[in-house]
């Protein structure tokens, strides 16, 4: 699974006045979460396996 620009989800939806109205609703009723290339799984898992 790749990285998606709002370009491509609007193409992905067919394009047209629904893509618009889809798009329009997603992007300002959304919160962008940075994230990162850590994994939290493995960082508790290595402190549990600690103890």
């Amino acid at each position: 699974m790749g990285k998606y620009t709002a370009e491509d989800w609007y193409e992905r939806l067919g394009g047209g006045t629904q893509a618009d109205s889809i798009m329009d609703r997603i992007i300002h009723n959304s919160y962008m979460i940075p994230t990162t290339d850590k994994n939290l799984r493995k960082l508790y898992d290595s402190k549990k396996a600690k103890l």
